[in-house]
């Protein structure tokens, strides 16, 4: 009996181990299957896509268009008060530009004088060979302030069979003018000016002329006496009346000058008894020197005329009524 406990204890005891391997391989095979049994989440998947396949195709060459041209800005022109054709001040279109700006503007009398009683000049003209003149312009502030370099100017005077044909051209004190004409028994007769913008039409026959003004302002035709002249004629028929006799200018030339605005008597009077002497470019030019009669307040021209060059006009002189002044002065003459 006591064999017999000893050898059951002993296959208890490995029995015992047996269940405990037994048990412990049916709990892992219960997890097992535990997990087996749980439904399983699969993430879904995207078909894969194809392999993208670009194909460039040459470009097409377009040829460049031409650049759109530029638009032009609206240009404001400033139209200066003046003494109007009929007598009445006319308004300015826009404000009057400063003083240092009107330095260049052209010297222009002209107004209304077809009524005034007016007796032509009396004097002997005689008619100048062609011959051109250039000028150094120069501009001051005042007549007390230095001169600056303004710019140059030229007179061209072209006399033939079939009439007369002066430029003036350049930043000289008359602006850029063109005038053709005739030779007549008291000077010159011209025909045509091209003034400005404008454009003088004379008829001798009726003792006219006509002022074309451009589209802003009304076309306008006027009574004219026996010597009138336009702003450019009017420099040359003082060449003339030098030519005639150099006396004549001691009493002064009395002229009708026709300008851009209309038409008005100019008084030219002598200064002093003898020429000057003028320096120039050319060395030294004995002149006669001429001056506007003007109202205080207005401007005044000024003209220096060379015997020993023919009587032509070596220096132009405007004094403004703003007190600044420009000249030109001869730098060189040819025929």
């Amino acid at each position: 009996m006591s064999d017999v406990l000893p050898r059951w204890r002993r296959v208890l005891l490995r029995e015992r181990r047996l269940l405990l391997l037994c048990a412990g391989s049916a709990l892992l095979h219960a997890i097992a299957l535990g997990l087996i049994a749980r439904p399983r989440l699969h993430r879904p998947q995207s078909a894969a896509a194809p392999a993208l396949t670009v194909k460039l195709a040459p470009a097409a060459v377009v040829p460049a268009a031409d650049p759109a041209p530029p638009v032009p800005l609206p240009v404001a022109i400033p139209l200066p008060a003046r003494t109007a054709l009929h007598g009445k001040p006319s308004a300015p279109a826009a404000e009057a530009p400063p003083a240092t700006a009107q330095m260049g503007a052209a010297w222009d009398p002209a107004g209304t004088d077809d009524g005034a009683a007016h007796l032509p000049g009396m004097q002997a003209v005689a008619a100048p060979p062609s011959a051109r003149l250039a000028y150094a312009v120069s501009v001051q502030a005042g007549p007390d302030k230095p001169a600056s370099a303004a710019g140059e100017a030229a007179l061209d005077w072209q006399l033939g069979e079939q009439g007369y044909r002066l430029l003036l051209s350049g930043a000289g004190v008359l602006g850029e003018l063109q005038s053709a004409g005739q030779m007549a028994d008291n000077g010159f007769a011209p025909t045509e000016v091209h003034d400005g913008g404008g454009v003088v039409r004379f008829d001798w026959t009726a003792a006219t002329a006509r002022f074309e003004r451009g589209p802003l302002l009304p076309a306008a035709t006027l009574n004219v006496s026996a010597d009138a002249q336009d702003r450019a004629s009017m420099l040359m028929r003082l060449t003339g009346i030098g030519l005639g006799g150099a006396g004549q200018f001691a009493h002064g030339v009395n002229l009708q000058v026709a300008g851009a605005g209309g038409i008005a008597t100019v008084l030219f009077e002598q200064v002093g008894e003898a020429e000057e002497t003028l320096p120039t470019p050319l060395g030294p030019l004995a002149a006669l020197h001429l001056r506007q009669q003007a109202a205080p307040g207005q401007d005044r021209l000024e003209v220096w005329l060379a015997p020993q060059r023919g009587w032509l006009p070596v220096q132009l002189r405007l004094m403004r009524a703003d007190g600044s002044v420009l000249t030109q002065t001869v730098t060189a003459i040819s025929h």
